[in-house]
C-alpha cells in the first residue's frame, strides 16, 4: 500500500513537471504574438480622464501660496533637488538648499560596499 502511495505520488509530480514545462515552453510564443509595438512617443490624448475626487480646500490653498511667495527661486528648485549622500557634505547645506539627501543610492556607506545594515 506504502509503494503503491509512492509510486502514485511521483506519477503526480511528474504529470505536474510535464503541464509546466509545457506552459513555460509556450509562454515566449505566446507573449511574442501579444505583445504591441513599442513607440517612443507619448499619446496623452489616449490617457484616461480621472476625475477629481477630492476638492481642494481654499484654507490649504491659502496656506501653500503663502508658504511659496515667501521662497526665492532658489528655495524653490533647491526642494526639487535630492543629491546622493556621497557627494554631499553637511557643510554644503549651509549653502545649498536641498530637498533632501539620498542614502542609500549608488554610494555605500563610508565606501564600504559590505557594510551591515546596523
Amino acid at each position: 500500500e506504502r509503494m503503491m502511495a509512492l509510486r502514485f505520488g511521483t506519477a503526480c509530480a511528474a504529470i505536474a513537471l510535464m503541464a509546466s514545462a509545457s506552459v513555460v515552453s509556450a509562454t515566449p510564443v505566446l507573449a511574442q504574438q501579444q505583445a504591441p509595438a513599442l513607440s517612443s512617443v507619448a499619446h496623452p490624448d489616449q490617457w484616461p480622464v480621472l476625475p477629481m475626487k477630492l476638492k481642494r480646500d481654499p484654507k490649504v490653498e491659502a496656506r501653500v501660496e503663502a508658504m511659496l511667495a515667501k521662497m526665492s527661486i532658489d528655495d524653490k528648485v533647491g526642494q526639487l533637488l535630492q543629491v546622493d549622500i556621497a557627494s554631499i557634505s553637511p557643510k554644503d547645506l549651509e549653502t545649498y538648499k536641498l530637498g533632501s539627501i539620498l542614502n542609500g543610492g549608488n554610494s555605500a556607506p563610508n565606501n564600504d560596499e559590505l557594510a551591515p545594515a546596523a
